[in-house]
Parts: structure tokens; C-alpha cells; sequence
């Protein structure tokens, strides 16, 4: 993070006027681990507590006006606005911590997963039996994180083929469901990528550009919302309500970078 970023997050976590600020879409939130150390993540960014996932969550509750959505279910943004749930990796805490709260809020929400981690039963990931029991959630969809974590947008033509259709290949064969929705590694994903995931038969994808979405988004390439395990349940208000949305500055939309 960037001394703007920094400077950004001490001004604005003190604004409260939300709905001043309120952009009406499908606001996408990611999220990683919730109480585990999170993959290559030396700034220890993205491991949410426990307890403050659960603070996000209760209070995302009081907020009746705000639907929440699966990814597939762009039409919220027709005049609502929408929040869906995601979780990059494949983290055991996503089973241990967040299935069972999702289930008893019934809130829909999507995991993608590296299905090499998954595969060699990496420490701190969900196993194949992991999965599999995940799998029998009602709220849950899984996805594919790439087979390897690799940045797609640098692989050549065959490694981006194995990333995309071998990881799509184990999932299905070991949950015995299709597979139709990726997250892009480190949002690391342009128009060959998108297009590259089309062809393997992905219907959803998501990035790592900070933004809202609106109903004329490609569904290949939807904008997340991205949560830090420093955001308090104000600044978690703060993002469901667009006021971080600045953040599009300072990531990649593939749309536009191509």
C-alpha cells in the first residue's frame, strides 16, 4: 500500500454520511482467509479475524434495502443495489469459519480456488475431502482459481491453457458439478485471458479492479471490492456504500488496459 492509499484510509474512516455516497450496482466484495495466514501476503492484508468477519457480516444484516446476490445475478443493478460474497485461494478457514455462518444467514456466495493447493493438500488449504464437504453447502459456489496461482496475462498460450482448463477439469471431476466461474490470480488477467477463459467454457469471471458493477459489465471480467483485515466495520459500511470506490485509480481494469 502506497502512502496515498494510507493517507486515503485515514481520511476517509471517519466519514459516516454512507448513503450520501451510495452507488446503486452489484457491489462484489473479496475476501481471502479468515484466521489464516493468507498465500504471499507479507503486508498481512488479507486475513481477516474471525470475529471481524463476523461483525461484517451482522452488520451487513441491518441494511434490509441491500440484496444479496450471486455473481450470476447482474439485474440488481437495475434501480437496486446488490452485495455478493467472494473468497480467493481455497483457505480451510472458508469451510471451518465461513460456510457456517453463511448458511445461517442464507447469504449466497462464491469460492475460487488453486486446485494444485487443493490437490497437494497445502498447509493452511482445503483438502479434496475439503472441497468436497464445502461442496454440500447449500449458499457455497466453487470455482477455479487457476491450477498453479500463476499471473495468466504473462503465461504463454499452453500454460494458460493448462491454468484455465486443467484446474476447471479437477474441480468437476472430483465434485461431480460444473465448473463455470474463475477469479484471475492477482487480477492478473487482459482481453487474451478473458477471451482464453471463454473458450474453456467459463461464464463468469471476476478481476481485482475496485468498482462497482452495473448491468452492462462483461460477466468475464466483474469488478470486486477488495476487504483488508485492517477494515473496521466502519470502513466496511464505507465500501458497501461506494465510498472507496477511489480505489479504481490505483488497479487495472482489463476492459480497458486491453
Amino acid at each position: 500500500m502506497n502512502w496515498k492509499h494510507k493517507l486515503a484510509y485515514g481520511l476517509f474512516s471517519h466519514c459516516g454520511n454512507y448513503y450520501k455516497h451510495r452507488r446503486e450496482g452489484l457491489r462484489i466484495l473479496a475476501y481471502h482467509s479468515v484466521g489464516t495466514p493468507a498465500y504471499r501476503d507479507e503486508m498481512q492484508l488479507y486475513d481477516v479475524s474471525p470475529l471481524m468477519f463476523k461483525e461484517h457480516i451482522a452488520t451487513l444484516a441491518k441494511y434490509q434495502e441491500l440484496y444479496i446476490s450471486s455473481l450470476a445475478n447482474t439485474a440488481v443493478a437495475n434501480g437496486k443495489s446488490g452485495v455478493a460474497f467472494t473468497f480467493d485461494d481455497g483457505y480451510i478457514d472458508n469451510l471451518r469459519v465461513v460456510a457456517p455462518l453463511m448458511e445461517e444467514y442464507e447469504y449466497p456466495w462464491h469460492i475460487f480456488v488453486v486446485t494444485d493447493f487443493i490437490k497437494n493438500k497445502k498447509k493452511g488449504f482445503m483438502t479434496p475431502a475439503d472441497l468436497r464437504e464445502l461442496s454440500e453447502y447449500k449458499c457455497v459456489t466453487i470455482g477455479s482459481h487457476g491450477k498453479t496461482h500463476a499471473r495468466l496475462s504473462v503465461c504463454d498460450d499452453l500454460q494458460l491453457k493448462q491454468e484455465l482448463q486443467d484446474s476447471k477439469k479437477y474441480l468437476e471431476d472430483i465434485l461431480s458439478k460444473e465448473i463455470n466461474s474463475i477469479s484471475y490470480p492477482y487480477g492478473s488477467a487482459n482481453m487474451r485471458v478473458i477471451d482464453s477463459a471463454r473458450v474453456a467454457g467459463y461464464k463468469v469471471g471476476c478481476s481485482s479492479h475496485a468498482n462497482i458493477n452495473h448491468s452492462n459489465r462483461d460477466m468475464m471480467c466483474l469488478s470486486r471490492t477488495p476487504i483488508f483485515s485492517y477494515d473496521t466495520t466502519r470502513t466496511f459500511e464505507q465500501k458497501m456504500f461506494g465510498m472507496w470506490d477511489w480505489m479504481k485509480y490505483f488497479t487495472c481494469d482489463p476492459l480497458v488496459s486491453g
